[in-house]
């Protein structure tokens, strides 16, 4: 499993924790005020409801997660295979992470969804430019558009697996060695 979410915000951390405990339809913004240590009051002069609040601690774990892959894409002392996994991995550890933290992650998955699907969607266009990069290393610029596409969808599908961490992580691995069995390269020239 990676590494623990530390949210740098009392705010952001108190949210989290509340709505891993509670879900996001059963917390209550006193919830998260308590819990940060604040009044409902100074809450209030921070964020105008829940909804704002999930967005934000959605948005830093969205930033965490590209922060991981964008290290990995750029590593180029790793071979494409382990580049192309170390950012699908990043993408597919959001979702395991809060799962064994939450027995509300789908809740929250599909609440934060709903509160910032522009988001969601720039996460995903990111990790898909992010796999993109390596693949142009070994094919055309929009073949590895689409390749990064159809590996990003594939993860989606094994976060379905969130309470079976191991075996979508063996999936993921699997799915990369059969990527590169079948990747050709497009580039004339040393691979």
């Amino acid at each position: 499993m990676s590494e623990r979410v530390v949210l740098d915000d009392a705010l952001l951390a108190a949210a989290f924790e509340s709505f891993a405990r509670y879900g996001y339809a059963r917390t209550t913004m006193n919830d998260i005020a308590t819990a940060a240590g604040m009044s409902r009051p100074a809450v209030y002069l921070r964020v105008r409801n829940k909804d704002e609040l999930l967005r934000l601690v959605g948005g830093e774990l969205l930033t965490m997660s590209v922060a991981r892959a964008e290290e990995v894409s750029g590593d180029t002392g790793r071979t494409l295979a382990e580049r192309l996994e170390g950012v699908l991995k990043a993408k597919l550890d959001l979702i395991l992470d809060l799962a064994a933290r939450s027995e509300h992650a789908v809740e929250l998955l599909a609440a934060h969804a709903r509160v910032d699907a522009d988001g969601s969607a720039a996460y995903t266009a990111t990790i898909e430019s992010l796999l993109a990069g390596p693949l142009a290393e070994r094919v055309t610029p929009r073949r590895a558009g689409e390749i990064a596409a159809m590996l990003t969808r594939c993860v989606m599908g094994f976060e379905t697996d969130m309470h079976e961490p191991d075996a979508a992580r063996e999936r993921l691995h699997l799915l990369i060695e059969l990527v590169m069995t079948g990747l050709p390269n497009d580039h004339k020239g040393p691979k």
